[in-house]
């Protein structure tokens, strides 16, 4: 397991979990967030799917992963390798699948931040504006990472040990070869789907038991601490409205005027507006750098895809400034 910070200059922490025998990915989700709780939660919801735990996870002495720490060591026991600290660098399943992850999409999405600051108006320091692009975004950016999802664990792979399968069928050719690895006390239970609900993905209340019974979570967190490896953080942002009944009237004005396409005029987001643009058209392509060694990379962007997600930026980007000047409007004395 590990997380991709390639968008984290966006407010974006892609979060992921591959296995190591099948390459299939188990978990794979953008956040907002880089907290503990957070990780945490994702690597439940792919224990639940498998309706089993791993054996053993790897990871990294980031601070994000010490509650599935301390819930694997809980749960498989301290003396089976339950969590396998190393650098990511060492991790090399899924250094490899960010790689592939990155030049397939992400690059596109970060190179979709840079052209929003270059040209539709998009100021990532402030923080009310990061929270209005993850309210537009973050649904959409999920959307696109779970069909990259599907697509990795059905494409053929090349390599050893591989033989062209994907890793769906490696995994079915896994459980043929070993079987279904479940432990004695999940047995009885492993037709009853609720039982791994309640068991792995509980109440709020349940889950802080899970890491405090039996085994304090400050010796988890005292391992961690030895390489003062905290949690890598994400920009701060904010929500402009204290009154949430105002939030909501934004959202429904916002909604309106999505579903109505009510493009504004300032953004480049209209036709009249593209004399800048190389040949009076919209760009179908963008770059980003990447890297101590600053590489420049050139990506298709069709416009077809890219265009109207500008837009949308634009049309929550003008109705937010127009309520922000309301109510400074309506603070001032």
């Amino acid at each position: 397991m590990d997380g991709h910070h390639k968008l984290i200059m966006y407010g974006w922490v892609v979060h992921g979990i591959i296995d190591g025998y099948d390459r299939t990915i188990r978990s794979l989700f953008a956040a907002t967030n880089n907290r503990a709780e957070t990780v945490f939660q994702g690597f439940l919801r792919a224990v639940l799917e498998n309706k089993s735990p791993p054996e053993h996870v790897r990871g990294d002495h980031g601070g994000e992963n010490v509650k599935v720490a301390a819930w694997m060591v809980k749960e498989m026991g301290g003396n089976k390798r339950a969590y396998m600290f190393g650098t990511s660098q060492h991790n090399q399943r899924i250094e490899r699948f960010w790689e592939d992850l990155g030049a397939q999409m992400l690059r596109a999405w970060r190179a979709f931040g840079v052209r929003l600051e270059e040209f539709h108006l998009l100021v990532r320091h402030r923080p009310d504006h990061l929270w209005l692009l993850h309210l537009l975004f973050t649904e959409e950016l999920n959307e696109c990472i779970t069909d990259f999802k599907k697509d990795w664990n059905n494409h053929p792979m090349k390599g050893r040990g591989t033989h062209h399968k994907s890793p769906n069928e490696l995994r079915i050719m896994g459980y043929i070869r070993h079987g279904v690895h479940m432990r004695p006390e999940d047995e009885a239970h492993k037709h009853n789907s609720n039982y791994f609900v309640e068991k792995y993905l509980g109440s709020k209340a349940q889950v802080q038991n899970t890491l405090s019974d039996e085994l304090p979570l400050h010796l988890v967190e005292s391992a961690f601490s030895r390489t003062n490896h905290k949690p890598v953080k994400t920009p701060r942002t904010m929500n402009p409205f204290n009154d949430p009944e105002i939030e909501m009237e934004f959202k429904l004005e916002l909604a309106q005027h999505l579903d109505e396409c009510r493009i504004p005029a300032g953004y480049k987001v209209l036709k009249s507006e593209w004399r800048c643009f190389k040949g009076n058209t919209y760009p179908s392509a963008g770059s980003i750098v990447v890297g101590a060694r600053k590489r420049r990379y050139e990506l298709q962007m069709p416009a077809s895809i890219w265009l109207p997600r500008a837009q949308k930026w634009a049309i929550g980007l003008d109705l937010l400034e127009r309520y922000i000047h309301r109510i400074h409007l309506t603070a001032d004395p």
